[in-house]
């Protein structure tokens, strides 16, 4: 970890540990004590309260009375733990409220990595048990923006597919956390190492500049950039004669000029073969629309290229 915090002094930007896998108590005692020795009292670990942080991706591989062993034995070697557990409940599944009251004194902070999209409740009613569960017993709920997911079928690393979301799925997380008004967000970000790696993040580049506008929203302090700022998705692949759709967000600018975007449908020659009719936007205002797009008559071409 010394070339991650050594680049980090001087900022609030903080990296600590995160345990994935699963390994015996006594031996992650020791390689916690270890690291902790090593990296924990540097200024840009990250500490909680006086905690030393540990999150947590495979939370649930371990028995309660080991998470409560793990906590015991760091204390003993000085360093008293924070951990951040990473409750969700894998592909539709719900949420267990008796797997969480058995787990509640190995958690001090919940969240869910990949909750939207996988799970059989909407990630709103997630967030809703799991910041009632934090309350009541004196802990924190963080929940997750996530950008949606987009299944690691270029890798095969799944023998699913969940389609992107477009901007959609970020929008309602943020929602959802801005409603709850929580102490922390979890920004999910894996797929980074997949997809968007073998494609050279072609697919988000919109995306880093969403995140910025909503996270100063809930940091209370809302950004309005100096130029209008449109972000636009769509799904790269579609079967001939499925609905496209094409969404587009407009961040809230200091401009006082309204906003007016529109285009074309371009075929594989360049030739335009469907129109985008105008939509409208205030630049202070953060708002969307979209254009719905029937194919069938345009999978003469094996591609549409939007032109905005």
């Amino acid at each position: 970890l010394t070339p991650y915090l050594d680049a980090a002094k001087g900022m609030d930007f903080q990296i600590g540990i995160c345990l994935d896998g699963y390994d015996n108590i006594p031996h992650l005692v020791g390689e916690f004590t270890r690291m902790l020795k090593t990296y924990g009292n540097h200024p840009n670990y990250p500490r909680y309260n006086g905690k030393y942080v540990i999150a947590t991706y495979a939370y649930w591989r371990w028995k309660p009375e080991e998470w409560r062993q793990l906590r015991d034995g760091l204390k003993k070697a000085g360093f008293e733990l924070f951990i951040i557990a990473n409750v969700d409940p894998g592909v539709l599944k719900s949420i267990d409220a008796k797997q969480l009251s058995d787990y509640a004194d190995a958690i001090d902070c919940a969240y869910m990595f990949g909750a939207p999209g996988i799970n059989n409740e909407h990630p709103e009613e997630n967030n809703r048990i799991l910041n009632e569960f934090a309350r009541s017993r004196g802990k924190l709920f963080m929940p997750c923006l996530h950008p949606g997911y987009y299944g690691a079928w270029l890798k095969s690393g799944n023998d699913f597919y969940q389609p992107f979301a477009g901007v959609d799925m970020l929008y309602e997380t943020f929602l959802s956390a801005l409603e709850l008004q929580t102490q922390w967000v979890h920004v999910t970000t894996w797929n980074d190492l997949i997809e968007t790696a073998l494609m050279a993040r072609t697919f988000t580049f919109g995306l880093p500049r969403v995140l910025e506008y909503y996270l100063s929203v809930l940091k209370g302090e809302e950004k309005k950039f100096p130029e209008p700022e449109l972000i636009f998705a769509y799904h790269r692949e579609e079967q001939p004669g499925t609905l496209l759709r094409l969404e587009v967000m407009n961040l809230p600018s200091v401009g006082d000029e309204k906003i007016t975007v529109d285009g074309n449908l371009l075929d594989l020659n360049g030739k335009p073969v469907f129109r985008l009719a105008p939509k409208r936007f205030v630049p202070g205002r953060l708002d969307r629309a979209e254009w719905l797009v029937s194919t069938t008559d345009l999978a003469r071409s094996p591609v549409l290229v939007p032109e905005f």
